[in-house]
């Protein structure tokens, strides 16, 4: 399974994740004045989406240099979606060993789409760090932790394909290390949006 581009995981990130709370995510001149202002003050996720913003397009010319300035600063202060991109940038760029680190730290935040991350970029057989059984452990993971019924279901048909993939010594191996995952991840709240 080839990682998604930035672009389709920051529209997922967006609809699922972290929706903002900003008074005014349009792009009338003013609320991106107002975003500006918030991300120029040190608000980490007035930073985040001026990124993305910025990443894509939307609202504003494209800068990906500003871009990776705001979402590294976001990042730093430890704005889970900032992180989390991050690795999505990384993997991109081929650097998936990096991607890791910042995927499992969005995870220790409780970002869902940093587990979700673990699992399919340790599952990318064309990935250097391809590993079947901590790819199956951070999904069964991220399905444990899923409340989203329709990403459930994506995440449990994902399980299915690569569990008939291993032999049955890597699946017990799996569910070892699933174990041992949830027992980590036993306190961690799933991060929400209440900045």
């Amino acid at each position: 399974m080839k990682p998604l581009p930035l672009l389709a995981t920051l529209s997922l990130v967006a609809a699922a994740y972290a929706q903002p709370n900003l008074a005014d995510t349009s792009c009338a001149k003013d609320a991106v004045a107002a975003r500006e202002e918030r991300a120029a003050a040190g608000d980490a996720k007035a930073q985040y989406w001026l990124g993305t913003e910025l990443e894509t397009g939307r609202c504003v010319r494209r800068d990906v240099e500003r871009s990776l300035e705001l979402l590294r600063t976001s990042a730093a202060r430890s704005f889970p979606p900032a992180v989390h991109v991050i690795g999505v940038i990384l993997r991109r760029e081929g650097q998936s060993k990096a991607a890791l680190v910042q995927f499992e730290r969005a995870a220790d935040l409780g970002f869902q789409l940093g587990f979700v991350d673990m699992g399919f970029t340790l599952g990318a057989s064309e990935l250097t760090v391809y590993d079947a059984t901590q790819a199956f452990a951070w999904l069964s993971l991220a399905l444990a932790r899923e409340t989203n019924p329709r990403l459930q279901a994506y995440l449990e048909k994902s399980l299915k394909a690569r569990a008939d993939s291993m032999s049955s010594t890597e699946l017990e191996r799996a569910r070892v290390k699933t174990e041992e995952l949830k027992a980590r991840f036993a306190m961690v709240p799933r991060w929400q949006d209440t900045q």
